[in-house]
């Protein structure tokens, strides 16, 4: 199948880099990796960004190509640079665990932080389990609620029932005794300053 229908691309489209991502979408539809992979690789030799990220993605998992972290790292990084959201994220992962790259736990939690504060819902849901479990930073409910509460928002089904399981179970005061609110609480006050609860 993978060759009649590479019988088809205009030669003119074999030196457009969104051509080749383009095609590597159409056999990722398909069903046919093998291809996907072949044609990601074409798109990545000309300098498509996004076709670096998803061909990292490949070797980060596995899919349809070995496992090799250090190969991931290196296309993550370089679509990282270019500003790709999805890459800066993994590559905080690769940073945090160690995986193909010497571990640095703060710079990856930098990383992180920045690709979270910038709206990338998985982002905010790593953040948010570093704050429940303390890893990198110092353990604190009140934050992770915070951070499920963003990711919830973008329909992540683990970060909602995260959010749910910690926040009707806990109760925040600040070093006063006062009641402390979140602020999804603050942006939801009624007429009498009360939060209106999830």
């Amino acid at each position: 199948m993978s060759q009649d229908f590479d019988k088809q691309i205009p030669s003119t489209d074999l030196n457009d880099k969104d051509a080749l991502f383009a095609r590597a979408g159409e056999y990722h539809a398909q069903g046919d990796k093998d291809a996907m992979v072949i044609w990601l690789e074409k798109a990545v030799a000309k300098g498509h960004i996004k076709a670096k990220t998803n061909l990292g993605l490949c070797y980060f998992f596995g899919d349809n190509v070995e496992q090799d972290y250090e190969q991931a790292f290196e296309l993550l990084k370089a679509a990282a640079s270019a500003d790709d959201q999805t890459a800066k994220y993994y590559l905080a992962l690769c940073y945090l665990d160690g995986t193909g790259v010497e571990q640095d736990e703060d710079y990856g939690m930098r990383v992180l932080w920045k690709c979270a504060s910038d709206g990338m819902s998985w982002a905010q849901l790593s953040l948010a389990e570093c704050y429940e479990t303390g890893r990198v930073v110092k353990e604190d409910l009140f934050e992770a609620i915070s951070w499920y509460a963003r990711a919830a928002e973008s329909d992540i089904p683990e970060a909602q029932e995260k959010f749910r399981a910690l926040y009707y179970d806990n109760n925040f005061e600040d070093a006063e005794g006062n009641q402390r609110y979140f602020w999804f609480e603050e942006e939801n006050m009624d007429a009498d300053g009360d939060p209106i609860t999830l």
